[in-house]
């Protein structure tokens, strides 16, 4: 067994089990990576508008919103720095946390939320009595008894230098890498970026679902999919009638000026994407 697999096993029996009534819609949302707002380093900053209008959407239609880790840049930056760079965008997270529609989950550049001391001084002052999660499951209710069951973490589980040795990287990133990046516009994501790497994450992911009856929500290699755990490609609907598969919610850091995300508000998921044209939110589902 890899050590990806073995990392996920244990967070899978470990992480809480929610229970969502008939209903509930919600939205996965990750890899905002929010900097210092620094030009040439703060990945996110080019996508806030879209991000804010997108959250306005869903709050409007009362999703339940789930950020799936990496929302902070904590590699590079200071949490206060970064508040106080978004001010806006939390005050929306705000909205749906006062209404108990927020769940945060940890991921490997915001990795300072695993300690709860980090979590009190910093994020309740903005979510009071916020829990930050390493992962969750949960099942919607459907009226007529629960449906599949769905594990949600942020991906990084098991790699080497984003979970083994991940003080040593974050060392790294934030006293050479964030100069380097901001000479020559490169993004601190690795995994995103290296396109073997992300499909050795991405058939990892597929591996360890097989065998499982679970519907997989991740993040972390920036790739918006649905994969198929057979063939490790984009799933037909034979697929979305399965009871196992690997959701990938993509990013908040395109460069081209749009972001991702996954909705549960049926009967199955769908991967979509948001981008502005004269100042109007555009939405379109990849999978159509």
């Amino acid at each position: 067994m890899s050590r990806t697999s073995k990392k996920l096993d244990k967070l899978y029996k470990k992480a809480p089990i929610l229970v969502f009534k008939p209903g509930t819609k919600l939205v996965f949302f990750s890899d905002h990576h929010r900097g210092d707002g620094e030009k040439g380093s703060d990945d996110f900053k080019r996508n806030e508008l879209i991000y804010r209008k997108a959250l306005e959407w869903y709050f409007e239609r009362g999703y339940t919103l789930v950020l799936v880790g990496d929302v902070e840049e904590l590699w590079e930056c200071k949490p206060l720095d970064i508040f106080t760079q978004y001010p806006f965008i939390y005050q929306l997270e705000k909205k749906f946390h006062d209404q108990g529609r927020l769940i945060k989950i940890v991921g490997n550049h915001d990795f300072i939320w695993y300690n709860k001391k980090n979590v009190k001084k910093y994020l309740n002052p903005i979510f009071p009595g916020i829990e930050v999660y390493r992962g969750i499951s949960f099942y919607l209710d459907t009226g007529r008894g629960t449906g599949p069951r769905y594990f949600v973490c942020h991906g990084h589980q098991g790699e080497f230098k984003s979970d083994t040795i991940l003080n040593i990287s974050k060392f790294f990133v934030r006293w050479f890498w964030k100069p380097f990046q901001y000479a020559f516009r490169t993004s601190a994501t690795s995994a995103a970026t290296n396109y073997k790497k992300r499909s050795k994450r991405e058939k990892e992911y597929c591996n360890w679902v097989k065998g499982k009856n679970v519907r997989f929500i991740v993040g972390h290699t920036h790739r918006p999919r649905i994969f198929s755990i057979a063939k490790n490609i984009v799933i037909d609907d034979y697929v979305l009638n399965s009871s196992a598969y690997v959701m990938n919610t993509g990013c908040c850091v395109f460069p081209n000026e749009c972001i991702s995300a996954i909705e549960l508000s049926g009967k199955h998921p769908n991967v979509v994407e948001f981008w502005l044209e004269n100042g109007k939110l555009v939405k379109k589902s990849i999978l159509k």
